[in-house]
């Protein structure tokens, strides 16, 4: 027998989502930076990657990878809209819009689009006009679970923070609301 078995580019990406599930980040990082380096021009490792730093809190790093998904793969709309909130979570909102103006182009009024538009709305203080985008969002035929349940979640969140007499909020209101979804703290 020679040498060590090495792992397979699959094989990396699958133990590193699973790594990352399970809240092992670091373990998660270092799986998806070998695939990398083997594979430089893999926008499925470099989107992983982008997702794990965004998950950590390092958003610097987060926007770089997601520019390099970008470069690697223009059509990707998760990863245009990830890039948005990781501006967005940043504070840069004129960066976040910039980010997000191709997904109309890309997939007009489907969910992405929507999730787009509530957030854009929430960032201009907009209840009602995010819950309607989140509503026609989450009324779509489409597949993606995760999706499907940030802006279920996100919707909720927006719903009870909006009293039926108030429907517009305060700045403060819809940064804090749009922060409590996107940011983790140490999970208990």
């Amino acid at each position: 027998m020679s040498g060590d078995p090495v792992l397979t580019q699959k094989e990396l990406l699958h133990l590193a989502m699973t790594d990352s599930r399970n809240g092992r980040h670091d373990e998660a990082i270092i799986k998806l930076k070998r695939c990398i380096t083997a594979e430089p021009a893999s926008a499925a490792a470099h989107h992983l990657l982008a997702a794990e730093y965004a998950e950590i809190g390092m958003l610097q790093e987060a926007t770089e990878e997601f520019e390099q998904v970008l470069s690697l793969d223009a059509t990707s709309v998760a990863a245009r809209f990830q890039l948005g909130l990781t501006y967005m979570l940043a504070g840069d909102a004129g960066q976040a819009k910039r980010a997000w103006s191709a997904i109309a182009e890309i997939e007009r009024d489907g969910p992405w689009d929507r999730f787009r538009a509530a957030l854009e709305c929430l960032m201009s203080n907009e209840f009602t006009g995010a819950l309607k985008h989140f509503d026609a969002g989450l009324a779509m035929n489409f597949k993606n679970d995760a999706l499907r349940r940030d802006m279920s979640r996100l919707r909720d969140k927006v719903r009870a923070a909006s009293p039926p007499d108030q429907p517009e909020a305060s700045e403060q209101q819809a940064n804090e609301l749009l922060l409590r979804n996107y940011t983790r703290g140490p999970k208990n």
